[in-house]
């Protein structure tokens, strides 16, 4: 019976350690698995933060192309509206440098009227 015993001191030591190395293999196990976890986690968060500025990148880029869009026809609308009105008066003092002239009156007096130059006047004429 005291080798029964031993048989059975030596059994129970070995299922202790054995249910001992299960237990710590079944804590490295969920260990790795936690740290997948988390590493999975990191990268698509890291994913979502790529995603989101890139998003982000092309909406203010789509925005900033409108706005100058925008801006670059308003600015081209002032601009064609100065422009047009300059050179509506310049056509109009050239139709009276004209009208001047053909009445008969002097190139010096047409030009001190129109508050023109004498070679401005000269050159409208020829032209």
């Amino acid at each position: 019976r005291s080798q029964g015993g031993k048989e059975i001191a030596m059994t129970e030591k070995l299922l202790r350690k054995a249910t001992a190395d299960e237990i710590v293999r079944e804590q490295a196990i969920a260990r790795d698995k936690f740290r997948l976890q988390q590493h999975c986690r990191e990268v698509q968060l890291k994913k979502g933060l790529a995603q989101a500025f890139e998003d982000g990148q092309k909406e203010g880029l789509a925005q900033g192309i409108s706005q100058g869009i925008s801006e670059g026809i308003s600015q081209g609308i002032s601009q064609g509206i100065l422009q047009g009105i300059s050179q509506g008066k310049e056509e109009g003092q050239k139709e009276l440098v004209r009208n001047l002239a053909a009445s008969g009156m002097e190139r010096q007096q047409i030009a001190r009227m129109a508050k023109l130059s004498l070679e401005t006047v000269e050159a409208w004429l020829k032209g």
